[in-house]
């Protein structure tokens, strides 16, 4: 008997112990689990560098992540973007335009090459500021409340209306030759925009082309295209590839009736995609999301601790860039570099790393003098109307954390990276077996 109650109680012990290290098993397994999953899930804001690493070395490239400017700066002259961030996430998101910013080898060169021949059409980055100062200003007049949707509205009429209205002479005639250096630090850009201005054109009609489109109904229908863009791009969600397509339809069937119907074949990706990508799409993503940083930052504006708007629009920048991280490759050394913008300013100064707002380099951001301009005369004095600035309101799909991120979003960055791991693996593992 005695034995019997001895083994019962071993018997107990050892059940208590085998459940024991079982449930130890299990909670070590869910977190480790969800430890993975919240790697992956900081997705929903910003890449994080595992992914980036771990794709990487699927390729069989060195990983190098930057921090020394002079390392930076000297790594911002290559033209090579890579094979990582924009070719296998961004590209496929900007269809059917075919994005400056991310494409590389003979299709960049061919949009850039397009790009810089329009330079010579369209009007002068200060005719921009000048349509974009009235255009805020006539808000503010009427009280109008300056919503994520309303930004993008506006962005977009902006741009349209500065694209299609009638070119001024300029005394200086703009060459169609640069060389590769200039353009490299948009020194050509730079010096074009600025010649000496000579209207040639009656303020009461200068629109009369453009203002025939710029109906309610078109605006709203663009700024859900922009959305589906923004959300593909963003890694948020399948944008809707009809809505997307009606923005590229809508602009080509303008330019087709323009001043620029004849220097191009608007219908070919080539050409509407220069068009599209810097003067259309990102500036109605990537303007409401620095709208969000000015209002953020703005106690700071508000004391006076910046000289002028344009210094704190840097310092926004600065800390809060709509793309967390910047990359290049080197074939001769097979690194492939990532600058992250986020972890920067906790290793260069202010001064040192604001020069990166807009890029560097060859494949800087082609359109950095006319956004600087834009978005000083838009929001320099709309961000002091407390009740009428509210970027933050129907903000989505953020490249940031800077707005409301959802379970399902989460969902889609999972499903988008593990097909890019499956593509990648198949391409650079599986073939050589």
């Amino acid at each position: 008997m005695k034995s019997i109650y001895v083994l019962g109680i071993s018997t107990l012990i050892a059940a208590n112990i085998y459940f024991k290290i079982l449930n130890l098993k299990l909670f070590l397994s869910i977190l480790l689990m969800i430890s993975f999953l919240y790697l992956i899930l900081k997705l929903r804001y910003e890449f994080s560098l595992f992914p980036l690493l771990l794709i990487t070395k699927i390729q069989r490239r060195n990983f190098k992540v930057l921090n020394s400017m002079s390392e930076i700066k000297k790594v911002l002259k290559l033209s090579d973007k890579g094979h990582v961030i924009e070719e296998l996430f961004a590209t496929p998101a900007w269809h059917p335009i075919l994005s400056v910013e991310s494409t590389n080898g003979t299709t960049w060169e061919t949009l850039r090459k397009n790009l810089l021949s329009f330079i010579e059409h369209i009007p002068s980055k200060d005719k921009l500021g000048s349509i974009a100062q009235e255009e805020a200003t006539n808000l503010i007049k009427n009280r109008v409340v300056l919503d994520s949707k309303q930004i993008s509205k506006s962005t977009l009429k902006i741009f349209l209306k500065w694209l299609f209205s009638k070119k001024e002479k300029t005394n200086q005639t703009m060459t169609k030759e640069a060389s590769a250096n200039d353009f490299s630090q948009n020194s050509y850009i730079e010096k074009n925009i600025n010649s000496n201005i000579t209207e040639d054109v009656n303020s009461n009609d200068e629109y009369e082309f453009i203002n025939k489109f710029l109906t309610e109904e078109f605006l709203d229908k663009m700024y859900h295209s922009s959305i589906e863009y923004r959300k593909e791009i963003a890694i948020k969600g399948k944008g809707c590839v009809e809505k997307k397509q009606y923005a590229v339809d809508s602009i080509v069937n303008i330019l087709k009736q323009s001043k620029f119907s004849n220097l191009y074949d608007w219908e070919k990706p080539e050409c509407y995609s220069f068009i599209m990508q810097p003067f259309i799409i990102s500036p109605m993503i990537n303007i409401s999301d620095i709208a969000v940083s000015l209002q953020n930052f703005y106690s700071k504006y508000d004391n006076n601790e910046f000289k002028n708007f344009n210094s704190y629009l840097d310092f926004c920048l600065f800390n809060e860039h709509p793309f967390p991280i910047l990359e290049r490759y080197e074939a001769e050394t097979n690194t492939q570099y990532f600058i992250d913008l986020k972890s920067l300013k906790d290793h260069v100064s202010l001064n040192d790393g604001s020069v990166l707002n807009f890029g560097m380099g060859i494949r800087g951001c082609l359109g950095r003098v006319y956004a600087r301009e834009f978005i000083n005369s838009f929001f320099e004095n709309f961000i002091k109307e407390e009740k009428l600035f509210s970027p933050k309101l129907g903000h989505l799909y953020s490249g940031r954390d800077n707005d409301n991120g959802s379970f399902s979003e989460s969902v889609y960055q999972i499903k988008v990276l593990l097909n890019v791991l499956k593509e990648e693996i198949k391409r650079n593992i599986m073939s050589y077996k």
